[in-house]
């Protein structure tokens, strides 16, 4: 019997947009490691902590210490996804944090992501999040080799990316910033839009026009804008 041959490691994290800006809008944003990164990656990132600081946090940063962030991370050798759930009035925000696991745990399944490593909720919630991952498995919406764990977020640095790259997402969704400087690592990024019910065996239909009651999706690769 052949191991896996899976060896990617995603790290993820969530955030609610501006509520008066941007209201109904969830993201969800994963940057995606080879091996061989790991502790290179994670050294530039935990170097970026101001003294006393235990983990960087978006909000509590100043306008040029985000700038600093986000060029650092342009530079080191990952991949983002991101997806964003544009919801309807009222929806609870768990609803629309599994809509968006689940259309995120199905793009990590096609880049052949070994681990999906989240910021630990709480031991109810991260039970919740492998619970959902085994509906995906029986479903076959997802290889049964992708699995997740969960760190505390001071305890990871590369959760600290994704944090970065959800804040920085809602601010220019927020502000109507169009994506006119160069993009998060790939110079030539591009969007995608995906189906709120992906599907294992066939590739993901359009998103949902604009106007239109129903949810739809972003997906964003390696296309996030940053200042200049």
């Amino acid at each position: 019997m052949t191991g896996s041959s899976r060896q990617l490691i995603a790290f993820l994290d969530e955030s609610q947009s501006h509520h008066d800006l941007d209201p109904d809008t969830y993201v969800l944003a994963a940057s995606v490691c080879a091996p061989a990164m790991l502790e290179p990656a994670r050294d530039v990132v935990s170097g970026l902590r101001l003294k006393g600081q235990r983990k960087l946090h978006w909000r509590d940063e100043s306008d040029p210490r985000r700038r600093l962030i986000i060029r650092t991370i342009a530079e080191i050798p990952l991949e983002h996804v991101i997806v964003v759930r544009d919801g309807q009035a009222g929806e609870r925000p768990e609803r629309r944090r599994r809509q968006c696991m689940e259309r995120m745990l199905y793009e990590l399944d096609h880049l052949a992501v070994a681990t999906a490593t989240f910021e630990s909720r709480g031991r109810p919630d991260d039970r919740r999040d492998r619970a959902m991952l085994d509906a995906m498995r029986a479903r076959k919406m997802v290889n049964s080799e992708l699995r997740i764990t969960h760190q505390r977020g001071d305890q990871e640095a590369l959760l600290w990316v994704a944090d970065a790259l959800c804040a920085e997402l809602s601010r220019n969704n927020a502000s109507g910033t169009a994506a006119t400087s160069r993009p998060l690592l790939n110079k030539s990024g591009f969007r995608l839009s995906g189906s709120t019910r992906p599907r294992k065996d066939a590739n993901p239909g359009p998103c949902r026009p604009a106007g239109n009651p129903e949810v739809h999706f972003q997906l964003h690769r390696n296309g996030l804008a940053i200042d200049q």
